[in-house]
C-alpha cells in the first residue's frame, strides 16, 4: 500500500517520503507530520523514515477497518478501545507477515501512530470554536489516556537476542582470516587489502558502519608524527551521492591508529591510488570504494560480513556492530586487568566510542565482559562466607 522514496535536495539533504503505491503520490498528512515534528527537531533522515513506516502501519489498518480517520477526528470520535487494540496488534507484525518485529520497534510504531492521530486532531481543534472546540479538547484528552492504557506491552530483549563480542579463540581466527596473505582469506585478491583495512578499523577501534562508510581520504592523516583518523559528522553531505548515505551517529573525534590498523590502511591507500584499478575514485573523496572506485555502499559493507559468515559458520553472528561490542568487552577486560581508574577509563571509553560523558552506552555494550566481571566478584564475595557446620546431635 505504501513505499518509501528518498528525495535529495540541492543542499544534499535526504528527505524520505511516504508514497502511496496506487497513485505514486506522497501522503501529504504523513509528510506534514514528520516535517513539522521531526525535521523541525533536527531528527535524522533514518529516524524520519522509521516514523513514516510507523505511520504507514496505522494508515493501512485504518484502510483495512474502513476507518475514515479524518472524518472521525473532525467529529471528535477518535479511535475506540477495540480499534486501539487492533492497532497494538498490527504494530507487532512484520509488514511481510513473517513473524513479529522487535520490542523497541513495536513501541515506536504504536507511539508514532498515536502521536500522528493527535497531530491531525489538533488541525481540527484549532479551527473549531466555542463548545465545539471544548468537545474536541475533551475527546483528545480521553483518546490519549485510552491509548496509553491500551499500549502494547513490550518485553525486554531476551538473553538469546543480546549481542556480544567474539570469543577469545575466534578473535585470533578472525585476525588470521582477514589477513590479505592468509590461505583462509575468503575474499577476491583485488578486495583483500580494502577489506582488511575496513575490518581492522572496526575490530581494533570499534568504528560504526556509518563512520567507516563516511571516512574521506583527508580524514586519514598519515603525515602526522602519530598517524590518526578522524570521525566527522557530515549530515546531508553534497558529495555523498549514494542511495543510502553514510551517517555518523556519534560525536566527532580523532583516533590514533595502532600499528596493525595503520599498516593495513597504508597498504589500502597505496592500492587505492591506482586509477587503472579504481577509475571512479577520482570523482569523490571517500576513503573506501567499490570495485570500480565509486564510494563504498552500505550493502557492500554488509556483504563483507556475509561472506565471512558463509565460509566460516562459527562466525554466524558476525557483523560490524558485533566488533564494536567486542572492542568494549576487551576495553573492560583490560581495565580490570590493569587496574585502571574507573572514572578515567569510563571517560576514555566514551571518547573512543564517540559517546557523551553522561551516556549509558558503556554499561550496555560490554555486556559479556561486565557479566563475567560481576560473576567473578560475586563468587569472590560468597567464597568469603563459610557455612557453619551442622551439629552432630
Amino acid at each position: 500500500m505504501f513505499t518509501i522514496r528518498n528525495c535529495r535536495m540541492d543542499s544534499g539533504e535526504h528527505i524520505p517520503m511516504l508514497v502511496r503505491k496506487s497513485t505514486g503520490m506522497a501522503d501529504l498528512h504523513a509528510m506534514e507530520f514528520v516535517m513539522l515534528v521531526d525535521r523541525a527537531a533536527g531528527n535524522s533522515a533514518a529516524y524520519i523514515e522509521l516514523r513514516l513506516r510507523s505511520v504507514a502501519v496505522g494508515l493501512k489498518l485504518f484502510h483495512d477497518l474502513d476507518i475514515d480517520v479524518e472524518q472521525r477526528l473532525a467529529t471528535g470520535s477518535f479511535l475506540s478501545q477495540t480499534e486501539l487494540s487492533a492497532l497494538a496488534t498490527a504494530c507487532r507484525k512484520r509488514v511481510d507477515g513473517k513473524g513479529d518485529v522487535v520490542g523497541e520497534y513495536i513501541d515506536l510504531r504504536y507511539s508514532t501512530v498515536v502521536e500522528f492521530v493527535s497531530f491531525r486532531a489538533d488541525f481540527y481543534r484549532a479551527r473549531a470554536q466555542g463548545d465545539r472546540q471544548d468537545q474536541l479538547v475533551r475527546a483528545a484528552a480521553h483518546f490519549e489516556k485510552l491509548a496509553k492504557r491500551i499500549a502494547p506491552y513490550v518485553q525486554s530483549s531476551s538473553r538469546s537476542k543480546e549481542r556480544f563480542g567474539l570469543e577469545p579463540d575466534l578473535r585470533q581466527k578472525f585476525l588470521l582470516l582477514i589477513n590479505p596473505g592468509s590461505k583462509l582469506n575468503p575474499f577476491r585478491p583485488k578486495l583483500r587489502k580494502r577489506n582488511n583495512a575496513i575490518l581492522l578499523l572496526a575490530f581494533r577501534h570499534g568504528f560504526r558502519s556509518g563512520e567507516l562508510l563516511g571516512f574521506k581520504r583527508f580524514d586519514f592523516d598519515d603525515k602526522a608524527e602519530v598517524p590518526t583518523i578522524s570521525v566527522h559528522r557530515r549530515p546531508d553531505d553534497p558529495e555523498d551521492k549514494r542511495k543510502v548515505p553514510a551517517r555518523a551517529k556519534t560525536l566527532a573525534r580523532e583516533i590514533e591508529l595502532d600499528s596493525d590498523a595503520l599498516g593495513a590502511l597504508e597498504e589500502w591507500v597505496e592500492d587505492r591510488q591506482v586509477l587503472a584499478r579504481y577509475p571512479k575514485r577520482r570523482v569523490h573523496g571517500f576513503l573506501f570504494v567499490e570495485r570500480q572506485g565509486g564510494p563504498l555502499a552500505a550493502r557492500t559493507l554488509r556483504g563483507i560480513y556475509d561472506r565471512i559468515r558463509k565460509v566460516f559458520p562459527e562466525f554466524a553472528d558476525l557483523c560490524n556492530h558485533m566488533l564494536r561490542h567486542d572492542w568494549n568487552d576487551r576495553w573492560v577486560e583490560m581495565s580490570q586487568e590493569e587496574g585502571w581508574d574507573d572514572e578515567g577509563a569510563l571517560q576514555d571509553q566514551c571518547y573512543a566510542m564517540g559517546w557523551s560523558r553522561t551516556s549509558k552506552q558503556p554499561g550496555l555494550y560490554p555486556r559479556k565482559a561486565i557479566r563475567k566481571r560481576t560473576n567473578k566478584r560475586m563468587a569472590a564475595m560468597n567464597n568469603k562466607l563459610v557455612a557453619p557446620r551442622a551439629a552432630n546431635d
